[in-house]
């Protein structure tokens, strides 16, 4: 497995489980305040363990497996913001031997939030609201929009409830355009 690029990275076996991650993740986890997601923590476990939402799970899934099956890498756009920042990422999926996976975040842009915006996805937040686990809005009465731009201007800091999913502009990410087979 060779050396990546990468912000973070993570191998995954043919059964999807985390193999390796990257030098540099825990040290992204610590800086997001991610204990949980050591590496000690996540070495031999299932990815789907560390995935929110049917939705979430069906669209990762839809890339790892064509992947597999196409023997070809895989870039997309995705979000993993914090509290204070927009993080713009991309993700890669490459084929390995053995349908093994390498896995690749790379940060490609931030901005800040106009506002602190916290998610949980337990009671304690005030307001229930479908989160796109790919490009981080939040649906809400105007659709999809930003969660720290909903007109709420008198809150200084918002606290959400989320279950998470894809929005209709995310979910066709997970497709891939293939040739037409000859006549």
């Amino acid at each position: 497995m060779d050396k990546p690029t990468a912000d973070t990275c993570y191998w995954l076996d043919k059964n999807d489980r985390i193999v390796k991650v990257c030098e540099q993740w825990d040290l992204f986890a610590h800086e997001n305040e991610g204990d949980k997601v050591l590496a000690h923590h996540v070495i031999g476990q299932p990815l789907w363990r560390f995935l929110s939402g049917d939705e979430t799970r069906m669209w990762v899934e839809m890339i790892l497996n064509r992947v597999r099956y196409i023997g070809q890498p895989v870039e997309r756009p995705y979000r993993c913001d914090s509290d204070n920042v927009r993080r713009h990422l991309r993700l890669s999926v490459t084929p390995l031997d053995n349908h093994y996976l390498s896995i690749e975040s790379t940060l490609v842009a931030t901005e800040p939030r106009t506002r602190p915006t916290f998610f949980s996805t337990t009671s304690g937040s005030t307001s229930l609201h479908k989160r796109c686990s790919i490009c981080g809005r939040v649906h809400h009465q105007q659709g999809w929009v930003e969660p720290d731009e909903i007109d709420d201007t008198h809150i200084k800091r918002l606290d959400y409830l989320v279950i998470y999913g894809v929005c209709e502009d995310c979910a066709p990410l997970a497709q891939f355009k293939t040739a037409p087979s000859p006549a």
